[in-house]
């Protein structure tokens, strides 16, 4: 953390949904909750998580989806696709999840990256190259986009992480794209699945 110059840490619900690790995270006054479907939400908000607390992030939503997490005023939802972010036109505020066509993992294990039928591995969420219709397509939606996310890795550790300046670089493209159109985005996700070393 001493790195940044503000920052917070998100616990991945669905890393483990037991209802006593969640509120032992919101007794020891983890920063906040990371969710990838209405019923993590659900689970985060039985545990005495406040909306404001939850970062939603998924693939595929179904209409039953967006009515569930409309209900709710404060979660952070960050949009996928150009097809999910038309559907948040009930958000005031959202967040992007840019796709940066590289992906990090244990050993640089394909299998763990994420290949998403490209010839290389690649994390879910919106190209580079469609961030200028993302950008329009929130206007239109009379939302702001403030947030940018990446899920870039699975069980990667420190020797692992060679990949990530150009991540980085990529992220630094997406920002300078919103600000471009006007947005002001105020968090950088750096979403993934930090590594347990079983070695020495």
């Amino acid at each position: 953390r001493s790195e940044f110059h503000s920052s917070r840490l998100l616990f991945s619900v669905k890393s483990n949904t037991e209802k006593q690790i969640l509120c032992e995270l919101r007794t020891q006054g983890i920063d906040g909750l990371d969710a990838c479907s209405p019923n993590e939400v659900f689970r985060a908000l039985e545990c005495g998580f406040s909306p404001d607390q939850i970062h939603y992030t998924s693939s595929y939503l179904s209409e039953l989806d967006i009515k569930q997490l409309s209900r709710f005023t404060g979660i952070h939802i960050n949009a996928d696709s150009l097809t999910m972010l038309r559907k948040l036109s009930f958000c005031s505020e959202v967040g992007i999840r840019v796709n940066t066509m590289n992906g990090i993992s244990y050993n640089n294990q394909e299998n763990l990256q994420c290949n998403c039928g490209g010839d290389s591995p690649a994390k879910m969420g919106i190209m580079i190259e469609d961030m200028d219709a993302a950008c329009k397509i929130a206007k239109e939606n009379g939302t702001s986009i403030v947030r940018l996310h990446v899920h870039f890795g699975n069980s990667y550790l420190s020797k692992d992480i060679d990949k990530f300046p150009a991540i980085v670089q990529t992220v630094q493209h997406a920002l300078e794209i919103c600000e471009g159109h006007g947005f002001d985005i105020r968090e950088i996700d750096l979403g993934g699945g930090f590594g347990v070393p079983y070695q020495k």
